[in-house]
């Protein structure tokens, strides 16, 4: 189910990408399924960059095409083959906002699809919840609340990055996280995502990482207050996917 138009106003490629050649000594391995509000501004090499600077090695792939859905992946192939592997920890989806009824309906069905088959393969899902476009903001509370029922039904982690900038706007209502097309992230939209997923596949509070962004210039205020708006998010997504605790990474089945 192709989703999001919006996802077509920038023209940008598809990505299939693991940006690291073995996995082999990693702490934890994540898969990354989704479309541009994954590649745009590379979040796995921000969740990368991040751990490393916690001194956490992230392994990571992405598949993302343009305005794909969950039930795409399934479909096409890739994501079932790589998550049948067995060698992720963590796979991280995403589609559109989903916040209409039928939109629900398409990203709760997959999300417990493939979070089954996640989970057969000693895999734990989670769900990256993302916006809405700025012209439908008041649509924020109807994608966490479809996100976290996807999470639910997937028996994965909820990973609430749309929360978070929220909470961010609460105290800085003029942080620039919608791109020039009201939808796609900026660097620092895509950065403070990056800290909830960090924080949502690994356990460890993002407060306090020092990793240096490309692209993203901020103080140490501005940066302090993202990252307790990613803390407070986190605060609302009870652990499922265990963690990490030294370089033992405790996911479902594991």
């Amino acid at each position: 189910m192709r989703i999001a138009p919006l996802l077509a106003l920038i023209p940008l490629l598809s990505c299939a990408a693991s940006t690291e050649p073995s996995g082999a000594d990693a702490d934890i391995r994540v898969l990354f399924l989704g479309n541009s509000l994954t590649y745009v501004n590379d979040l796995p090499g921000m969740v990368r960059a991040i751990g490393a600077a916690d001194g956490v090695k992230i392994h990571t792939k992405m598949l993302a095409h343009p305005d794909w859905g969950l039930q795409d992946h399934w479909e096409q192939g890739d994501a079932i083959k790589e998550i049948g592997s067995g060698k992720w920890d963590v796979v991280v989806m995403q589609q559109g906002p989903s916040s209409l009824e039928e939109s629900r309906v398409d990203l709760v069905g997959w999300a417990k699809k493939l979070g089954s088959y996640a989970v057969a393969h000693h895999t734990c899902p989670a769900m990256y919840m993302v916006w809405p476009d700025a012209a439908h903001n008041a649509s924020f509370d109807a994608v966490y609340a479809h996100y976290k029922e996807a999470a639910d039904s997937a028996g994965g982690q909820f990973i609430p990055a749309g929360e978070a900038w929220l909470r961010a706007w609460d105290g800085s209502p003029s942080l620039a996280f919608y791109g020039s097309d009201g939808f796609h992230p900026t660097p620092l939209g895509t950065y403070l995502a990056a800290l909830v997923v960090y924080g949502g596949v690994t356990g460890r509070s993002p407060a306090g990482n020092s990793a240096s962004i490309s692209g993203v210039t901020i103080s140490t205020t501005t940066r302090s207050e993202i990252q307790a708006a990613a803390v407070t998010a986190l605060a609302g997504a009870p652990r499922k996917c265990g963690g990490i605790q030294g370089s033992d990474v405790r996911g479902v089945g594991r």
